[in-house]
């Protein structure tokens, strides 16, 4: 599930804040927003500054952050027990609670149940000022939504296959929401990604099984299908 196209990145390796590496740029942040390099191995990173205004990076609402598999990582360092890393309305947050890592989504199941999952996981952040990479994943076509830190799981739930996360299609995706740092200027986040995942295929047929075989002088074609939405009939067409 980690092998997905990059949807939206900001690195600030040009020490520009709003500047996206790919996809839109932020449209909007508190003013009092910094871009210092005490990044990640001193690369330029983003803070709220020192006035306690929260950073509430802002990544404008796009079709492409509407899927039901998503894949998001930033790297961070503990400022404060209470925010969202990531945040999407009201349906959807990473972050910490009470020190620890936090996750919250909706999603629907095939058969337009839907699920709710809102939970503060046994991870504590440490306040060590040392950067980690912290990242959620779901994929729709497993159902399966795992959190990762520094590439080691620290929670999963598994849920139904072809199970989507549901967003308001409007809302923007905030990095940073109430985040308001430690009162000095430095960085707190880097490297922020969007990918994709896996995604279920919305076509009205699941095919299963296709094969053709030459008899006498024509072709026998067969197939089996593990699923049809509203299919009258096929139709077989055959070229050079």
């Amino acid at each position: 599930t980690g092998s997905g196209d990059v949807i939206v990145q900001y690195t600030w390796d040009e020490g520009v804040i709003e500047k996206a590496e790919k996809g839109p740029n932020a449209v909007f942040m508190s003013k009092f927003a910094t871009c210092t390099n005490s990044g990640t191995e001193n690369t330029f990173g983003i803070g709220p500054g020192t006035t306690g205004a929260p950073l509430n990076f802002t990544i404008p609402a796009a079709r492409e952050l509407n899927l039901g598999g998503i894949d998001l990582s930033m790297d961070y360092r503990k400022s404060e027990t209470n925010c969202d890393l990531f945040s999407r309305g009201n349906t959807f947050s990473l972050g910490l609670k009470n020190g620890h890592l936090a996750i919250a989504f909706n999603a629907k199941t095939k058969d337009k149940k839907t699920i709710k999952i809102n939970q503060i996981t046994r991870y504590e952040v440490p306040a060590d000022d040392e950067y980690r990479n912290y990242r959620f994943m779901f994929d729709p076509v497993s159902g399966k939504a795992e959190i990762d830190v520094n590439g080691l799981t620290v929670w999963t739930e598994l849920m139904e296959p072809q199970t989507e996360l549901t967003w308001k299609e409007s809302e923007p995706m905030i990095v940073g929401k109430n985040l308001k740092g430690d009162g000095t200027d430095k960085a707190f986040i880097d490297n922020v990604v969007v990918k994709s995942t896996r995604q279920i295929s919305k076509m009205p047929v699941t095919l299963i099984n296709f094969e053709a075989a030459s008899e006498d002088n024509h072709v026998m074609v067969s197939w089996y299908t593990a699923s049809e939405s509203e299919i009258d009939s096929f139709i077989d067409r055959k070229s050079t």
